[in-house]
């Protein structure tokens, strides 16, 4: 935590990074939108798992104007089509291949998934993943998505659940 909490209502740091399809692209141009940027690597088991479920939750979000940005920190582009080819993913991936960008979030640890809000300020931030948790759309809740109150509740008692493993 730390780096990362200070980072909460912070400018999200823009970003000029290479898709997965060898297009560029900015953070700014999704000026207005709400997006999550999921951090991982293949080796990492907790963002295997965490993937299929942001996938998820930004497709059930889409209409709120949620989009997903997946950030892949240091490999190959074949290793990362195996995995998404493997997980059934379609998300929009950049290659991250030297930290840079990683550093100024404070992925220092993965999984880790940012929220920025539409006007560009961090929301929120998620580490690491549970499966079941519901701490994602906690955190889309602080950037204004509409959240049923139900998640809501339950996002709380998996964070005291997190807390109390500490």
């Amino acid at each position: 935590e730390g780096k990362t909490d200070r980072l909460i209502g912070a400018a999200a740091p823009d970003f000029d990074l290479v898709r997965l399809d060898g297009a560029r692209v900015k953070l700014s141009a999704y000026a207005g939108k709400i997006v999550i940027l999921d951090f991982w690597a293949s080796w990492c088991a907790p963002c295997m798992q965490l993937m299929p479920q942001v996938d998820k939750v930004a497709k059930e979000f889409a209409d709120q104007g949620v989009v997903l940005i997946s950030v892949n920190l240091g490999e190959r582009p074949e290793q990362i089509r195996t995995v998404m080819d493997r997980l059934k993913l379609s998300t929009t991936v950049l290659l991250e291949p030297d930290g840079q960008v990683a550093a100024r979030y404070g992925a220092t640890n993965i999984p880790l998934t940012v929220i920025v809000g539409r006007d560009g300020k961090i929301a929120a931030l998620c580490t690491g993943y549970l499966k079941g948790e519901v701490l994602l759309e906690a955190a889309l809740a602080q950037a204004g998505v509409k959240v049923a109150p139900e998640i809501l509740a339950k996002a709380k008692l998996d964070q005291a659940n997190r807390d109390a493993m500490r």
